[in-house]
C-alpha cells in the first residue's frame, strides 16, 4: 500500500513463480528460465529471461545477496557475459536472482544504504552466477549458440546456396543482356 492505495498484490503463496508473475505479468513471466546452481559455497536461485526477451537496459537486472536487495556492476557483468553469445550486441538480460553465500564472503559496509557489495572472492561469485545461468540458458531446447567459436559461417554460406546455380552467359551475349536491360534513368531533370 501507498497513500491508501494498493500498487502491488501478490497470491501469497510463497511461490517464486507467482511472485514473478504478479511483478512482471504474463507475457515477461512467460519469457522466464528458472535458475539454479551452486559452486563454491555460493547459491544461486531465481529467473533469468528468455534471450528474445532481453532489454535495452539494465534495469530489470535485479539481485539479491543474502536477502539484501542490492546493486553490483560485477553481477551484472556476470549475467551478461553469459548471455553474450545468446543476444545482439547493446541488448542485456533481465534477471531477479537470488545468491547465497557465507557472510565473511560479503562486505555489505561499503555504501551507507547497504545497497552495494564488495565480494572477498569476486571471481568465485562470478564464476557460480555464470555457471548457473549458461546451464539454465542451455537447457533450453530453443536456444542457439550464435557465438560458437568452431563455427566456419563461410562454409555454411556455401553450403547454403549450393544449390543455386551461377549465371553463365551465353557465347557471344554480355553480362547485361543476361541481367536484362537496366533502365537508364536521369538522376536530374
Amino acid at each position: 500500500l501507498r497513500d491508501g492505495q494498493e500498487e502491488f498484490h501478490t497470491p501469497g503463496s510463497g511461490s517464486d513463480a507467482d511472485c514473478v508473475y504478479s511483478l512482471l505479468g504474463r507475457e515477461m513471466a512467460a519469457d522466464m528460465i528458472r535458475v539454479q546452481g551452486e559452486a563454491n559455497d555460493v547459491t544461486v536461485t531465481g529467473f533469468a529471461c528468455a534471450p528474445r526477451a532481453a532489454r535495452g537496459n539494465r534495469s530489470m537486472q535485479i539481485f539479491f545477496v543474502n536477502g539484501r536487495p542490492v546493486r553490483s556492476a560485477i553481477l551484472q557483468k556476470a549475467a551478461e557475459d553469459a548471455f553474450a553469445p545468446y543476444m545482439m550486441q547493446h541488448r542485456f538480460p533481465m534477471v531477479i536472482l537470488r545468491i547465497d553465500l557465507p557472510p565473511e564472503m560479503v562486505d555489505v559496509n561499503i555504501h551507507p544504504r547497504k545497497t552495494e557489495v564488495r565480494f572477498t572472492d569476486s571471481p568465485a561469485v562470478c564464476g557460480a552466477v555464470q555457471d548457473a545461468l549458461t546451464a539454465a540458458l542451455m537447457a533450453e531446447e530453443h536456444i542457439i549458440d550464435a557465438g560458437a567459436k568452431d563455427r566456419d559461417w563461410q562454409e555454411a554460406t556455401r553450403h547454403a546456396f549450393a544449390a543455386v546455380p551461377e549465371p553463365v552467359p551465353e557465347p557471344g551475349r554480355s553480362t547485361a543482356l543476361l541481367l536484362g536491360r537496366l533502365p537508364k534513368r536521369r538522376l536530374f531533370s
